[in-house]
């Protein structure tokens, strides 16, 4: 039954990881299935939670390192964006607001610059739906 117990936290941990992203959850349940692996073998509940412990320090000292570095240096979503080319597709005025299509997408665009319609614009930035552009080169 303990066994069970054990598996039953670390499923709920590892599922509660993508409400608090970090591997912190993933470490803690590190922790329950070293304690499942001891209930698998009738060790007592002393053990057990020596085990769980063990397995925690073990998450938060090895596995969340690794799965930190692994999630790191990877652009997601918009953030791999910048620095990208677009192409004005709507003039945008000094300090005011234009088109761009930017990865097959038609994007709000602000610059600090006036950039004519046809000109190519670098990705600088992103706030929300709306790309901070410069013209390029």
């Amino acid at each position: 039954m303990a066994f069970w117990i054990w598996i039953i936290a670390a499923l709920l941990l590892l599922a509660l990881e993508v409400a608090a992203p970090g591997f912190i959850m993933c470490s803690l349940a590190v922790g329950c299935i070293a304690a499942a692996a001891g209930a698998a073998f009738s060790l007592p509940l002393i053990w057990q939670v020596v085990l769980c412990a063990l397995g925690m320090v073990l998450g938060f000292s090895v596995v969340r390192p690794l799965l930190q570095r692994k999630k790191d240096g990877r652009a997601t979503n918009a953030e791999r964006m910048i620095g990208m080319p677009a192409e004005v597709v709507e003039a945008i005025p000094a300090g005011g607001k234009g088109y761009v299509m930017a990865d097959g997408v038609r994007w709000l665009a602000t610059s600090g610059q006036a950039i004519q319609a046809g000109r190519k614009a670098i990705i600088k930035g992103i706030d929300g739906t709306t790309l901070a552009v410069e013209e390029g080169k």
